[in-house]
């Protein structure tokens, strides 16, 4: 070499460097996705299950459309939510999920007799 020429080495490494930091980036990008998507899943199951329990103290214990409740133990009512989300990178991580508990005060609510006990 006469002092003029670069490495061929210098140019692998910046393209391998730029790769690197891309794919971080792409996810990273999923990962605070699928958090939101987990935030919103929650929200929605905690509005399924407030309504639940409000309907069911109107005397309407009937299980909303689309709402997944189980029952824990004898006096907890949970409400499970999915998120459908299209992840750039890790599609492994859809749907996001979103699970609210409720313990009642009350264990002979007539809530939980509508309800199968929840699986482990």
């Amino acid at each position: 070499m006469d002092g003029n020429e670069r490495p061929v080495t210098i140019p692998l490494l910046t393209l391998a460097l730029a790769a690197a930091t891309a794919m971080m980036a792409i996810t990273l990008g999923d990962h605070a996705r699928l958090v939101g998507h987990q935030e919103l899943a929650y929200a929605v199951a905690q509005h399924q299950a407030e309504q639940m329990t409000t309907d069911c103290a109107a005397g309407d214990c009937a299980l909303p459309a689309g709402t997944r409740a189980c029952r824990i133990g004898g006096s907890a009512l949970q409400v499970t939510t999915e998120m459908p989300w299209q992840p750039q990178l890790w599609t492994g991580l859809t749907p996001a999920v979103g699970r609210y508990i409720v313990h009642l005060e009350i264990a002979t609510n007539p809530l939980l007799a509508t309800l199968n006990p929840c699986h482990a």
